[in-house]
């Protein structure tokens, strides 16, 4: 699997790859999409998971803040979407106002609202808010994890 993300990140300390360590001694490690005071605008506010020669059936997926304060910049509002190109996006759940993420350290599972059966070699979590009272800061995203649940396709055998 590949992860992307856009913004101004600094992935020496806060990579991607935070997002996917779970282990008692990664769990606080975390990952944004801002570094130097240069905060995200609206077409850097993603992260893109590909799943290679896989493709997966996406029905839930579980989301865990940052350790900061308890309104800074945890996702208020977002969409996973889901496509096979890059060109066509299909979306899976749309989160508007959720406050289940509004705090330190809390971790929630979402029921994707978009049932369609389909499966998906990419995955993208696009922030559209947060909690964080600063509207220059929306699309800053700070996150220590987050994963994927469904049924996942065995890569083709040629």
């Amino acid at each position: 699997m590949k992860i992307s993300g856009g913004g101004s990140r600094n992935d020496i300390y806060y990579p991607l790859t935070n997002l996917i360590k779970y282990d008692s001694n990664q769990i606080q490690k975390y990952y944004y999409n801002y570094a130097n005071s240069k905060h995200a605008n609206e077409r850097e506010g993603w992260i893109e998971f590909d799943f290679g020669q896989r493709t997966i059936n996406l029905t839930s997926y579980t989301i865990r803040t940052n350790s900061s304060n308890p309104n800074w910049n945890h996702p208020k509002t977002w969409r996973i979407v889901g496509s096979n190109d890059k060109d066509h996006w299909v979306t899976l759940d749309h989160q508007t106002n959720n406050s289940d993420l509004r705090g330190s350290n809390l971790q929630h599972r979402f029921e994707c609202e978009n049932k369609d059966k389909n499966y998906y070699r990419y995955i993208k979590y696009t922030q559209e808010d947060n909690w964080n009272s600063n509207h220059q800061e929306k699309y800053d995203i700070y996150l220590t994890c987050i994963e994927f649940f469904g049924s996942i396709s065995s890569p083709n055998k040629t």
